[in-house]
């Protein structure tokens, strides 16, 4: 069937390795190969290169791959619109999700999600906001949750709720003012790491340096250790701000408010399980 031997190349491109894939199905490894061979003698072209090493894909390969992608997204939704008439949602759910929202949300709406829909199978990708964006546009998710919005005309995003920031810093650090300490803040292709320097900037804050560390718990640890400061999320530093093992500087400017979002390609929003994804979140209040 045409579905096994797509969804056996799109394994073999992402794991790299024909013997991986065929761990991966369950299925032997001649199995994999004979699959593939089959693709590419139907398409008349070569769309691996196999080496002792790894598993490179050529050009019209990659052609395929994003085809396939789409193809098997297709096959699951209708899948899954079938399951929908008889009221189950199940198949597999990939989410992306940024750091802030990775860590503090996801969690409490996959479980809320799981509960509801058991059979639902759930894979949770955690990186930086252009990583996401790269993830949904390159089809290895589904769904991406991100700080902000994204400048991608040709996917859907849509905000769901608001996040406060605060600046923080360890109750033992002195300094006279923002602009004499150190600042922790995000990587690159962080929405964090944008929003903070836009805020900055916008203030006319230059701070004594920037320290770049490329996740939320690292910053906190950090500035718990009386690094520097920081802007985080109200969800990341609520409970040690709470505990007295940080505390908020007041910062007196624009209120330092963002706002969370889902972000889609059009063709995966029938998606039953997608939809009841985006039904938790659009319900989700942060305790």
């Amino acid at each position: 069937m045409h579905y096994d031997a797509l969804r056996t190349f799109v394994t073999v491109v992402e794991e790299k390795n024909f013997t991986r894939a065929a761990e991966h199905l369950f299925i032997s490894q001649p199995s994999v190969s004979l699959l593939i061979k089959n693709l590419e003698k139907e398409f008349a072209t070569t769309l691996l290169i196999r080496s002792p090493q790894e598993v490179r894909i050529t050009p019209t390969g990659e052609m395929l791959y994003r085809k396939a992608k789409q193809i098997l997204a297709l096959y699951e939704q209708a899948h899954a619109d079938i399951s929908d008439h008889h009221h189950i949602v199940k198949g597999t759910l990939w989410i992306a999700a940024s750091f802030t929202i990775g860590e503090q949300i996801i969690p409490q709406v996959i479980t809320q999600l799981k509960q509801q829909y058991p059979q639902l199978q759930i894979h949770v990708k955690i990186a930086n906001t252009a990583d996401v964006i790269h993830d949904i546009t390159h089809f290895t998710a589904e769904i991406g949750v991100i700080e902000g919005e994204t400048a991608q005309t040709n996917l859907t995003t849509i905000p769901f709720m608001q996040d406060e920031l605060l600046v923080v810093a360890s109750p033992s650090l002195t300094v006279s003012s923002l602009y004499d300490a150190h600042w922790l803040i995000r990587e690159e292709g962080s929405g964090t790491h944008e929003f903070v320097k836009q805020a900055l900037y916008e203030n006319d804050i230059t701070p004594m340096s920037f320290i770049t560390v490329g996740s939320n718990q690292g910053i906190k640890e950090s500035v718990m250790a009386g690094l520097g400061v920081s802007i985080l999320s109200k969800t990341v530093v609520k409970r040690e701000i709470e505990a007295g093992l940080l505390i908020e500087i007041p910062w007196h400017h624009k209120p330092l408010i963002r706002s969370f979002s889902y972000v889609y390609e059009s063709h995966i929003a029938q998606k039953r399980s997608v939809q009841a994804f985006v039904e938790l979140l659009n319900d989700f209040s942060y305790a």
